[in-house]
Order: structure tokens, then sequence, then C-alpha cells
């Protein structure tokens, strides 16, 4: 098999490479109807793990015990796990941003059902 020499620079048509010039139309149309549903996939996806990985109900709590373990030194807000994860996690916050924390009176609650770092959490700005 021989290949074609080109004059001049000049590139091949199409018609000589033996493919129809109506095939590029619907070649373009179909790469962006792919495109297209990869994105809405994509978007899908994204919302998905927004709704899933978003905080939880105990956010609020262990912010503001981490804020106040930075703080204050303190660990009487949520003390029923070790204070490490809470104070990394919130160094970033606490270093930066300065966030105002109402460290009121909460430990002298006396409601058991009422969690003090909740209440904290809901007052820090």
């Amino acid at each position: 098999m021989t290949w074609p020499r080109w004059s001049c620079g000049r590139e091949p048509s199409v018609a000589a490479a033996g493919v129809r010039a109506s095939d590029g139309g619907r070649r373009g149309r179909g790469i962006a109807w792919v495109i297209a549903l990869l994105m809405l996939i994509h978007i899908v996806l994204l919302g998905w793990m927004a709704y899933r990985d978003s905080p939880t109900w105990d956010e609020v709590g262990h912010f503001a015990a981490g804020v106040s373990h930075w703080r204050s030194g303190a660990f009487h807000l949520y003390a029923v796990n070790p204070p490490l994860v809470r104070s990394v996690a919130c160094a970033p916050v606490t270093l930066l941003m300065n966030p105002v924390l109402d460290s009121g009176p909460y430990e002298y609650i006396a409601d058991s059902q009422i969690r003090s770092e909740f209440m904290a959490g809901g007052k820090c700005y």
C-alpha cells in the first residue's frame, strides 16, 4: 500500500478519505449529547453527595466544643468522646476566623435532656 502524496502542503479532502461530508454533523451532535449526559450525571452525583455528606444534627455541638477547647482549654463541652478530633477539626476555623463562643453557665443546666454544647453552638457566630 502506498500513501498518497499531498502537494503544496494541502490537506486531504474528506471525500478523498472515503467519509461522507454529512457524517460530520451527526458525529458532532452525538458528541455533544454524550458530553451533556456526562455533565448531567456529574451534577446529579454532586447533589447526592452534598445531601448525603452534609453536616449532621450534632455538628453544632462538636463545633462549639472544639472552639471551647481552643479558646478556654476547658473540656467540659461534649465530654462523651476524646477531644482530639474536635480540636483538630476546629483548629483552622478557630485560628483563622476567630468565632465568638458564648460560654455561659451551660454546664450547670439541671435538665438532663438538654445538652449544653448544642445551646453554646446555637449561639456561636
